[in-house]
């Protein structure tokens, strides 16, 4: 079973790092508003081998375009408990790139993709929409686009024997998770069947340096930390909606400094603390810097001065951006250590933030 759990982390951590990337580009050449694909011819439907055995079914529905060109959608299905986890519509205009993308997706997720009758297809997706919400749980609101690309199934007319594990739901992934995908209303001690929380689908390994910001400074004054310069970068499946959510998070002190095409840099700063040492405090009006936040395209970039400053940043954007952000590079860096000699600096003087 540990290994069944490690696997659903992995197809999903891996799948938002498809996403955010294809996304984009899938935003630039096509316009999905108000078109039912699911009236286009059917190219081809691919579905991962041994779903039924690992509980993911990943299913890519390619329709014709004419003049040998496709359009696509790709859907995660959690067969075993959730239902849709996970979509989007793909940026391949051939089927050799959807070929390629299917050959190194087979690669990435651990499996090879058949073919599929388009009648298997709907019968995954729209049951896994009516399985999910039977147990709370919602599809992401990029099923709103994807849907078109395959006949729909009625609530009423949907193949319950594809789903579940042995006739029961088996739930998998971590809380805070599942409680975004049901608008915080799942509760597993309701819900019929299993229930197994899996690890955080961001988790990183032991050695990664985010683990690093766990780690409690000590022997210093309450109420201060460290002083460190530290880079931490993400990725996003969406960014617009990280655009919006930055922009209204006002409460934290965030004030968009700069904007352009997929591109935008915010300022985070606070108002000074009581009787803080530096003189700039006792201006009218004065505000502390704490970091910049860079978005642009598919990554976000969040720059402070301390563990305190990334981890609540951390912390608020993963609660209010779920499985959408995944973390990537952080670096830390003591300015000490940009001292050409930093034993000529005596312990005592070490820089200190005020938390």
């Amino acid at each position: 079973m540990a290994k069944t759990k490690q696997k659903h982390n992995n197809v999903q951590r891996r799948l938002a790092h498809k996403k955010a990337r294809d996304s984009a580009r899938s935003r630039r050449k096509h316009t999905h508003a108000s078109v039912s694909f699911h009236s286009l011819p059917l190219a081809f439907c691919r579905l991962s081998a041994g779903w039924r055995d690992d509980g993911i079914a990943l299913v890519y529905v390619a329709r014709r375009l004419g003049e040998g060109r496709i359009t696509s959608a790709f859907f995660y299905v959690d067969v075993w408990g959730v239902g849709i986890k996970d979509c989007y519509i793909t940026p391949h205009e051939r089927p050799s790139d959807a070929y390629a993308w299917l050959e190194a997706a087979g690669e990435r997720f651990e499996t090879s993709f058949e073919e599929c009758s388009e009648e298997l297809g709907s019968q995954l997706i729209w049951g896994g929409l009516w399985y999910g919400k039977e147990a709370g749980f919602l599809p992401p609101r990029e099923f709103h686009d994807c849907k078109k690309f395959i006949p729909r199934v009625p609530d009423d007319a949907w193949d319950r024997s594809l789903f579940g594990k042995g006739g029961d739901r088996l739930v998998i992934g971590e809380m805070r998770d599942l409680l975004k995908r049901s608008k915080g209303m799942y509760n597993p001690d309701t819900t019929e069947g299993h229930f197994l929380i899996g690890g955080p689908v961001d988790e990183v390994d032991e050695t990664s340096p985010w683990d690093e910001l766990l780690v409690e400074d000590e022997g210093l004054p309450e109420g201060t930390e460290s002083l460190l310069f530290i880079k931490g970068e993400y990725r996003l499946a969406d960014f617009h909606e990280a655009f919006d959510l930055l922009s209204g998070w006002e409460d934290l002190g965030l004030v968009r400094a700069a904007t352009a095409e997929r591109f935008a840099e915010f300022d985070w700063t606070r108002a000074y603390p009581p009787n803080h040492w530096n003189p700039m405090s006792r201006m009218p009006g004065a505000r502390q810097n704490l970091g910049r936040l860079t978005l642009e395209d598919g990554t976000l970039t969040v720059e402070v001065r301390g563990k305190s400053w990334i981890l609540i940043m951390d912390s608020r954007l993963h609660d209010a951006l779920g499985t959408s952000i995944t973390r990537g590079r952080l670096e830390i860096h003591d300015p000490m250590d940009l001292i050409t000699d930093p034993n000529s600096v005596e312990q005592g003087q070490r820089g200190l933030s005020e938390v």
